[in-house]
């Protein structure tokens, strides 16, 4: 649970600065993208 909670808050970080450029599509990618480094931690 942890590990979950913080990965989202790098994501939150990641996509806040994203936004400004990019848009809401790439705050998702972003999203997706640390969810995944928690499972391969977990792996």
């Amino acid at each position: 649970m942890l590990l979950y909670k913080n990965s989202n808050s790098v994501g939150q970080r990641k996509s806040n600065s994203k936004i400004c450029r990019t848009g809401y599509s790439n705050q998702r990618y972003a999203f997706k993208n640390d969810l995944m480094a928690v499972y391969i931690t977990l792996d």
